[in-house]
């Protein structure tokens, strides 16, 4: 099983809508699917690019990088979510 922690989320202009985390199971690659918890429930996302996020102070997190569909900048913020290998929906 593949699952990521989601520590902040947020809109990034012409990019897309990142998750930035950090993997604390398996791995994260594009084409995966990102499986999003929120209010007791899924919110399935296709995964566009894996990315290094330089945080304030120099240190960098992982941020998975989604099709901006005008989330909320918080979603999932808290949660596990499960990355499944791409074309599988569980």
């Amino acid at each position: 099983m593949n699952r990521f922690r989601i520590d902040d989320s947020f809109s990034i202009d012409s990019v897309g809508f990142a998750f930035v985390g950090e993997v604390i199971e398996g791995s994260a690659a594009a084409g995966m699917t990102f499986k999003v918890p929120e209010a007791g429930h899924w919110w399935p996302m296709r995964v566009k690019a894996v990315e290094f996020v330089r945080l304030a102070g120099g240190k960098e997190k992982i941020g998975l990088v989604v099709e901006d569909n005008r989330y909320l900048r918080g979603l999932g913020v808290g949660w596990t979510a499960e990355l499944l290998p791409a074309g599988e929906t569980k």
